[in-house]
């Protein structure tokens, strides 16, 4: 005889339409992608200034690098969606499976761009900012080759 769980016994919850498109835009930033470039920002801060600098600056950082990399990945799941549309690994990602409109994507991903510049030339400095737009477009350019 098996025991059901708490959880089993309850009705699945439906999933509010507001949380099934934020789900869907911040899959778009890949999220567990740009965690692995956080950790190593951090750890770049702290070798650099031989210790981790203020909590604000950390922060400012890492809100403007996520956003850099959200950007990115955003603006290359556009440019991939086609072939996203065909593989088995990728059929079920915010653009091929219709959640969100590409021209949408498009959208988001370039206005997380300029956010990504303006959160870190105000909070961080204009080298920062310089930088993590060079190496966004520096991937889409490698990505389309």
């Amino acid at each position: 005889m098996k025991v059901l769980s708490h959880n089993e016994l309850e009705e699945p919850k439906e999933v509010s339409p507001f949380r099934q498109t934020l789900s869907a835009y911040i899959n778009l930033m890949k999220p567990h992608v740009t965690v692995l470039l956080l950790g190593t920002t951090v750890a770049a801060m702290a070798i650099a200034g031989r210790g981790l600098p203020n909590l604000g600056l950390v922060l400012a950082t890492l809100l403007g690098g996520a956003m850099a990399a959200g950007s990115a990945n955003a603006i290359n799941c556009y440019i991939d969606r086609d072939i996203d549309q065909i593989m088995g690994r990728t059929q079920r990602r915010s653009l091929p499976s219709g959640r969100v409109q590409p021209t949408q994507a498009l959208i988001f991903g370039v206005g997380l761009g300029v956010a990504s510049f303006a959160v870190l030339a105000l909070l961080v400095n204009l080298l920062s900012a310089a930088l993590a737009m060079g190496f966004c477009s520096m991937y889409l350019c490698i990505r389309w080759a």
